[in-house]
C-alpha cells in the first residue's frame, strides 16, 4: 500500500525549530494521523524545551463551560488565565467565538504564545504561530 503522505510531512524532525524559533510560523502534520496527533507533538516539543510551562486548550469545551459566547468574554477569561506569568494558548478550531482573535490583543505578548490547530486544504492538520 502506497502512503499518500510523503516521509518529509511528517512533523516530528521540523518541531523542536518550529518551537523554538520565532521566524517559523507554521507547521503542518500528517493526514493519516489527524489533528490531534500534530497537537500532542508540538505540546510535547513545548514541554521538553520549557518544562513546567502552563499550556492551555482554548477549543468548544473550555469555552461551553465557561460560558463564554463573546470576544469580550473571552479577553477577559484569557486575561486572568494568563495574568503575571508565562502561558501558552492552544487554540483549537472548534472555538465557536465570533471574533476570538480580537480577544488576543489585551494579552501580554512578551509573556503568552498563542497557537492555532486546524484542518487546511484536504483535511492535512495545520499548526500556525499567531504570537
Amino acid at each position: 500500500m502506497v502512503s499518500a503522505c510523503p516521509q518529509e510531512s511528517d512533523p516530528r524532525p521540523k518541531v523542536a525549530k518550529f518551537v523554538s524559533d520565532a521566524s517559523e510560523r507554521a507547521i503542518s502534520g500528517l493526514r493519516s494521523e489527524g489533528l490531534g496527533t500534530l497537537m500532542e507533538v508540538v505540546r510535547g516539543e513545548i514541554e521538553a524545551q520549557s518544562p513546567g510551562t502552563e499550556i492551555v486548550l482554548i477549543n468548544r469545551d473550555f469555552t461551553a463551560d465557561r460560558m463564554i459566547i463573546s470576544k469580550r468574554e473571552l479577553a477577559k477569561v484569557l486575561t486572568e488565565i494568563t495574568a503575571g506569568k508565562e502561558c501558552i494558548l492552544f487554540f483549537d478550531e472548534s472555538v465557536q467565538v465570533i471574533g476570538w482573535q480580537e480577544a488576543l490583543q489585551s494579552l501580554d505578548k512578551e509573556k503568552t504564545q498563542v497557537y492555532y490547530f486546524s484542518l487546511a486544504c484536504r483535511q492535512v492538520p495545520l499548526c500556525v504561530k499567531v504570537f
